[in-house]
């Protein structure tokens, strides 16, 4: 609803034709059934900042539980946790940005190399494999 991007895939699902969508937002792939889109010129900004948050900020869910902004809504912020799970959070409910903490922080990789945050990396296994990255956070 509201998305725009690029299709970059269709196939046939129960018999109905869905297509994957790139959206321009989030970088996030949707999927979507092929006769609710329509062609546009217009691409879709989205907001870049609510509460003081912004896309990619590393925040604390509680205690113990950090996550990474990865959509910002009109009231609530869309955070990836350390599994991976999509939360609904609203601002007040978060404990702070970690943003400084995790830019002094270093870990290793699987050579016993030192890493930190902007450093590029090659994954080497997983879902991921064979594919590059920037590191954003490193959260101890």
């Amino acid at each position: 609803l509201g998305q725009t991007g690029r299709v970059v895939g269709v196939n046939t699902i129960d018999d109905e034709l869905v297509a994957a969508v790139l959206t321009d937002t989030v970088n996030t792939e949707i999927l979507c059934n092929v006769s609710h889109l329509q062609v546009s010129s217009d691409v879709a900004t989205g907001l870049d900042s609510l509460g003081g948050y912004e896309m990619y900020d590393l925040v604390a869910l509680s205690y113990n539980e950090f996550g990474v902004v990865v959509g910002i809504g009109a009231e609530k912020l869309s955070i990836m946790n350390h599994m991976g799970n999509i939360l609904q959070v609203k601002p007040l409910a978060l404990q702070g940005k970690r943003n400084m903490q995790s830019q002094r922080a270093h870990a290793f990789d699987s050579a016993h190399n030192t890493i930190g945050c902007n450093d590029i990396v090659n994954v080497l296994e997983g879902p991921f494999a064979k594919q590059t990255g920037t590191i954003r956070h490193i959260n101890k």
